[in-house]
């Protein structure tokens, strides 16, 4: 699985549709990161985010990736939105544990702009069984450069170009 650095540059904020994974200040959630990471840009203007072209002068990058989490008693696949700290955060986890076959831990720590998401690989007795990896690979993954209605087939990591 790639998961390369990115530059860092300012920027935040995610969405909070239903297929999102959304977090309150201080909650915790598990889940096992699989597909293809998506890179876009945002601007901000009166505290909403707007995806524009990156040549835009207010541009900011942000990453989406499929998030599988065990909720209502099934797997189901969230977007999670995230920014190049967290990314990074991603990056350097991957290089000891295959975020495609490793639960991790997200906590959020704030509110609004001043929001901050730590990560922690969950293993040893966490460890993720066979069958458990089997049933969350079964599981349809939101296309991420296009609404999250649309679903796509893809398990694995593939990397960002």
């Amino acid at each position: 699985m790639k998961f390369p650095k990115r530059e860092l540059s300012s920027g935040g904020g995610a969405g909070g549709a239903d297929k999102y994974l959304t977090f309150k200040d201080g909650e915790s959630k598990s889940v096992v990161l699989r597909g293809e990471v998506f890179e876009y840009h945002v601007k901000w203007e009166n505290n909403k985010s707007t995806i524009v072209d990156s040549s835009d002068p207010q541009a900011k990058v942000r990453y989406r990736v499929n998030a599988v989490i065990y909720e209502d008693k099934r797997f189901q696949e969230k977007i999670w939105e995230v920014s190049q700290t967290v990314c990074n955060q991603l990056a350097d986890i991957n290089t000891e544990y295959p975020l495609d076959k490793t639960k991790i831990k997200i906590t959020r720590q704030g509110t609004g702009t001043d929001t901050v998401y730590h990560v922690l690989p969950l293993v040893g007795e966490t460890k993720l069984t066979p069958q458990v990896l089997a049933q969350i690979e079964k599981v349809d993954l939101n296309i991420l450069n296009t609404a999250p209605k649309e679903k796509s087939s893809a398990s694995g990591w593939e990397g960002i170009d």
